[in-house]
């Protein structure tokens, strides 16, 4: 079962990958 925190760290994580991989993508173009 997991706690808020490890799901709280789950989302940010996620968030933070997909904002970092939109701004590769923008440097690329």
């Amino acid at each position: 079962m997991f706690s808020a925190n490890s799901i709280i760290i789950l989302i940010s994580s996620s968030i933070i990958a997909r904002v970092e991989h939109h701004n590769f993508i923008d440097d690329i173009w």
